[in-house]
């Protein structure tokens, strides 16, 4: 007679454990090669410096909200332009300054242009070269030796509804 051989069964949890860490292991280099791949765009390389000069900014924009007349950004997406309208008591005077048209989705995108208004205080710009989405338009200036600041958030390539 044959007596009956004990069936030897094999524990599963350090088979288990082993696929666990190795998928473990999988998942975190995947995670590591995802990250290193993701370029992560500065808002700008000098934003220690812009931090400390950013209450002089503050004091240009509260210079710009006490005029008497507001500053105007009015893109026309069937015309493909962006029109820039200072107050009226600025456009007889020598105006300086800079357009400063800022793409949070990519900085190679950024543009800046001087500001060169009409004797109505107007600066029409060519928005066609310019990708479709969201803009920061930043329009600096100075007159009579005050500066002044006006921040607009855009969406070029898209109708505005009005």
């Amino acid at each position: 007679m044959n007596p009956a051989r004990p069936v030897s069964r094999r524990n599963p949890w350090p088979l288990g454990i082993g696929i666990f860490l190795v998928l473990f292991a999988v998942f975190t280099l995947g995670l590591v090669f995802l990250s290193v791949r993701n370029d992560m765009e500065l808002v700008s390389t000098d934003y220690y410096d812009r931090e400390i000069r950013y209450q002089e900014e503050i004091h240009r924009q509260q210079r710009t909200q006490a005029l008497p007349e507001t500053v105007a950004a009015i893109y026309d997406a069937a015309q493909n332009t962006l029109t820039i309208t200072l107050p009226a008591a600025h456009a007889h005077r020598t105006v300086s300054g800079e357009i400063h048209l800022y793409r949070p989705a990519g900085a190679a995108s950024d543009r800046r242009i001087a500001l060169q208004p009409d004797a109505q205080g107007r600066q029409t710009l060519d928005t066609r070269e310019l990708s479709a989405g969201l803009w920061r338009l930043r329009v600096h200036w100075r007159v009579d030796g005050e500066d002044f600041a006006f921040d607009e958030k855009l969406v070029i390539g898209a109708r505005q509804p009005g």
